[in-house]
């Protein structure tokens, strides 16, 4: 789990912002609180970020999806590192982007973070947070010369491994991060759980699509079962999906075709094209040609037993968005991070979806940007779990908690939001039409 999100110096964020999921004073909505056990954090289920278009809400999930991918991805020897740092400050390409999280895993805590330019890594960092104490698992700093020197604190049984990872870390480049290193050495798990816990992080912006959701129609999976279930309970007029088999030669590239005849036996490849539609080839035999399937939407007949199938491309944005969204209804143990989580979605459905999260889903962690203001209620959010962005005069965007305004239990903050009672919204000057002189 999530615990807090820190990062400064990358695009709109150039002081550093704290997005924290630990819960406040509030007695509010308790079955929102996830007990850490020997930790002793409360940790929220949710963190819902409002704020005014161009103010730095998708920023904040792009820094997190930016570390996360450079954690797990890297880049290659001698290739520069992609940061985008805080331009509106004329020396703030010379300054380090630094990025830190503090996670949960079984109950033990740890503080994760670095500090990088185009060139390097400057800094690196791995605690173990106790009650009271930290205790340091390993430091790194580049040097000047790109030297990269590693301390390490973590406690190892014998001498001869001491030696062998000491000497193992000198061997870090200065453009990569230790903790992804020692991951990918077969000899060295000192550190797995940590690079685990980031590959199970989620993220959905607007153009993400469900890549599964081919092959869970195709098999008929159990959150294929959940997905068409819901999509019946939202009123979609879907009640059922399946595969059709199809010749690709009308709506495939040749090339595509060509390309995807010489898979193996076994596979299966998903297709997604620019128009929306996802395609699964499959290859079940040597004999056997390379088999097409597409998906259609089954839609009932008024006043008869009849279905119609429908192709992707003729459903609505907002059914094609519930398919994106409602994984997260099912997926466990998870810190999911969704921007523009109303998009092309009526009000009332993404008012139940989070009320659907945050009564079914109980070991997970949505974190997600609108402008969706009728969630701002506290019968479905707590005070703790809404968070605010604005930009100054200078495009530099802050983060605050509602937490911070400690507003009573009795008041519509939906109506103070919108009075701008918090901030965070936008400035509407003369937007009169230009007359001609």
């Amino acid at each position: 789990m999530l615990i807090r999100f820190r990062v400064s110096n990358f695009l709109s964020f150039n002081d550093e912002v704290e997005l924290s999921m630990i819960a406040g004073s509030s007695l509010n909505l308790q079955d929102h609180i996830i007990k850490t056990g020997k930790s002793g954090i409360d940790l929220l289920r949710c963190a819902a970020v409002y704020g005014a278009n161009a103010s730095g809400k998708s920023n904040l999930i792009k820094a997190a999806e930016f570390a996360r991918d450079f954690i797990l991805d890297g880049v290659k020897r001698n290739e520069k590192i992609s940061i985008k740092p805080f331009k509106l400050i004329t020396d703030s390409h010379k300054k380090p982007s630094k990025f830190e999280f503090e996670i949960n895993i079984s109950g033990n805590c740890y503080l994760y973070g670095f500090e990088i330019t185009p060139s390097q890594v400057n800094s690196e960092w791995l605690y173990e947070i106790k009650k009271s104490t930290e205790k340091m698992l390993f430091e790194r700093n580049t040097d000047t010369n790109n030297k990269v020197k590693v301390q390490i604190g973590l406690r190892i049984k014998t001498k001869s491994e001491q030696e062998y990872l000491q000497k193992f870390s000198e061997g870090t480049r200065n453009n990569q991060l230790f903790l992804m290193k020692c991951f990918e050495d077969d000899s060295v798990h000192y550190f797995d759980k940590i690079v685990e816990w980031f590959k199970e992080l989620e993220f959905v912006f607007p153009s993400t699509k469900y890549k599964l959701f081919p092959i869970d129609v195709a098999k008929g999976s159990k959150i294929l079962k959940e997905i068409t279930h819901y999509l019946h309970k939202f009123d979609t007029g879907v009640c059922q999906l399946e595969t059709k088999k199809f010749n690709p030669k009308d709506v495939v590239p040749s090339e595509i075709i060509e390309d995807l005849d010489t898979i193996d036996v076994g596979n299966e490849v998903i297709v997604n094209t620019p128009g929306g539609e996802f395609y699964l080839v499959q290859k079940e035999n040597e004999e056997s040609s390379t088999k097409w399937l597409k998906i259609v939407f089954i839609h009932q007949v008024d006043g008869c037993d009849s279905k119609i199938a429908f192709d992707m491309t003729e459903e609505s944005d907002g059914t094609l968005r519930l398919i994106d969204l409602i994984p997260m209804l099912i997926f466990e143990n998870k810190t999911i991070f969704v921007d523009e989580i109303d998009r092309s979605i009526h009000p009332a459905l993404i008012y139940k979806f989070i009320e659907l999260f945050l009564t079914n889903n109980k070991s997970s962690q949505i974190i997600f940007t609108t402008h969706e203001d009728h969630l701002l209620d506290q019968n479905l959010l707590r005070r703790d779990e809404v968070w605010f962005v604005e930009k100054d005069k200078n495009g530099v965007t802050s983060l605050y908690s509602l937490e911070e305004f400690a507003p009573r239990k009795d008041l519509d903050i939906q109506k103070g939001y919108l009075h701008g009672r918090f901030g965070a919204i936008p400035f509407l000057g003369d937007c009169n039409l230009l007359e001609d002189k």
